[in-house]
């Protein structure tokens, strides 16, 4: 039976734990292994290896990877590694110096700054992303909607997603900057700025949004492409 602990500060030591529930500050050492990690404080660790870290406003930093089945929760991550997953439902910011790979589906709120590229099944970010790259079947990216970000004057809040290259089945995005997108359909809204675009199916702007340049197969494919204007 696995050994369960709550803890208000201090460091963890090397063993397989059920559920640690972490107040404070604390640091994981490395051989730790748990089935459910509960975040509220800061830890910082080598890396992290289990099955369910949740987050309670808490702050967790990785000096390497982090490799868990499943992140849900608020707050904040700082990976120096890869940070792989299969579900990820997360409210806050998450940095990554390396690769995020989420197997199924990535939901987040709030703030992304990817290193690297980030891969999911289903992307989807109400928020802004910053990466060097997207690979998802299906991803939505769409700014937070709330005028508090203007009052406090809280700019990491309300700025454009950024994002170099986009490469989906499904893509609807609002407020992107993109250099390349390669696309089955795209949905583009609310001053996206896509330099190049390849597309199969469909590619819809408003009037704020812009391509600079399609592909030679997007425009030549015939009843291949279709580019509307929204009003």
């Amino acid at each position: 039976m696995n050994l369960n602990l709550t803890s208000f500060g201090g460091s963890i030591r090397p063993g397989v734990y059920g559920h640690l529930i972490l107040h404070g500050t604390h640091t994981i050492e490395s051989g730790v292994r748990f089935r459910r990690l509960t975040v509220n404080g800061q830890v910082r660790g080598p890396h992290y290896a289990g099955d369910h870290i949740v987050f309670a406003s808490g702050e967790l930093i990785s000096d390497g990877d982090v490799r868990v089945r499943r992140i849900s929760g608020h707050g904040r991550m700082l990976v120096k590694g890869h940070l792989r997953c299969e579900l990820l439902d997360f409210t806050g910011e998450i940095k990554t110096a390396h690769a995020l790979h989420c197997i199924q589906s990535m939901n987040l709120r709030g703030l992304l700054h990817a290193a690297d590229t980030v891969t999911a099944n289903h992307i989807e970010i109400f928020g802004i992303a910053e990466a060097t790259a997207m690979h998802a079947k299906i991803t939505a990216i769409e700014p937070l909607e709330s005028e508090i970000f203007k009052r406090l004057r809280m700019r990491n809040y309300h700025a454009p997603s950024h994002v170099h290259t986009i490469h989906a089945s499904t893509l609807k995005a609002r407020w992107l900057v993109c250099s390349h997108i390669r696309v089955d359909s795209a949905v583009l809204l609310d001053g996206c700025r896509i330099e190049y675009a390849e597309f199969r199916d469909d590619l819809v702007l408003d009037r704020s949004s812009s391509v600079s340049m399609l592909s030679d197969r997007s425009q030549r494919v015939p009843g291949a492409a279709a580019e509307r204007k929204q009003a």
